[in-house]
């Protein structure tokens, strides 16, 4: 617990240390949850990173029973994805939780939300539900969170998700064992893309795709777009020789197993960026970050945007 301190004009990233303490014990990873708050002098909290979870690796050998994960035999719970993913105007969202690692006895696990950049009453209606597993049944569970629509221009908004209270010998994923679920907005313009120095305008100018990125001195700035295709672009940050993501959206409208439009990029930077992709037939808007110093992961978004035109 303590406080970080930025001055007028610093842009740059504060770094804290959490002491751990080594014992002999075998034992499976253990997480600590890390969380912002308080923010003073009028600055905000990242909707989806001011929450984070610290795990720390055991190195005292493999744990009795065996199955790291910390149920053994007897399964390990997890959340079918660290981001969830629900549009507002569904007013549904499904959040699927896996028994994996084994299917011995009969095992329960508690899922509990609690509000992110998203207020309950407000935008969704709260979930406290106990989940059940019979012996033998490795099965998922899909837990529907029922979301609540209005007309408001608001931007995506989280609830935060978390297993707890595991019985029975099952264990609980230290990495996915908490996770969020990401409430997109449609309410946004469907006004029709155009293209811009800093615009990619792909699949027929349907989808509108910029970029946001800030360095570790401060610096801030908009990407610059280059076309390359009429489904793929790229963008370059501080030089048009030096190219920083290739984006691409693919229509797998007659795919019967997806019947969506698929957004992957690939990035080649470790600056803190926001792409953000908008559906102008239907106003979806998602927006996809990396953080300041991270190398940049790519991304395989199958499941956004499921509204084809046929």
């Amino acid at each position: 617990s303590g406080t970080l301190s930025w001055p007028s004009g610093d842009g740059g990233s504060k770094t804290f240390f959490v002491p751990i303490h080594q014992d002999g014990t075998a034992e499976p990873s253990e997480t600590v949850q890390l969380l912002l708050e308080n923010p003073t002098g009028g600055a905000g909290i990242d909707a989806e990173r001011g929450t984070a979870v610290l795990s720390i690796l055991d190195d005292d050998g493999t744990p009795g029973g065996g199955g790291g994960g910390g149920g053994g035999s007897r399964g390990t719970f997890k959340l079918g994805d660290d981001v969830s993913i629900g549009i507002e105007d569904t007013g549904l969202a499904l959040v699927a939780v896996e028994r994996s690692q084994g299917s011995q006895g009969a095992v329960s696990v508690r899922l509990k939300s609690t509000d992110g950049s998203a207020t309950a009453g407000l935008d969704y209606f709260p979930v406290d539900v106990v989940l059940n597993w019979g012996q033998g049944d490795s099965g998922t569970r899909i837990v529907e969170v029922a979301l609540i629509p209005d007309q408001l221009v608001e931007g995506s908004e989280t609830v935060n998700l978390q297993l707890s209270q595991a019985t029975g010998g099952a264990g609980i994923d230290p990495i996915r064992g908490s996770g969020v679920l990401q409430i997109l907005d449609d309410d946004s313009s469907t006004a029709a893309c155009v293209p811009s120095p800093t615009t990619l305008c792909l699949q027929q100018n349907r989808f509108e795709v910029t970029i946001d990125w800030r360095t570790t001195v401060g610096d801030t700035g908009t990407g610059k777009s280059r076309p390359v295709t009429a489904d793929s672009g790229l963008f370059w940050f501080f030089s048009e020789n030096n190219l920083e993501m290739l984006v691409k959206v693919i229509d797998a409208c007659d795919l019967p197993d997806f019947q969506s439009y698929w957004v992957f990029f690939a990035a080649t930077t470790n600056t803190d960026f926001t792409l953000t992709v908008r559906d102008t037939g239907t106003g979806v808007v998602k927006e996809y970050t990396n953080p300041l110093g991270q190398s940049a992961l790519p991304i395989q978004d199958v499941s956004t945007f499921r509204v084809c035109d046929r």
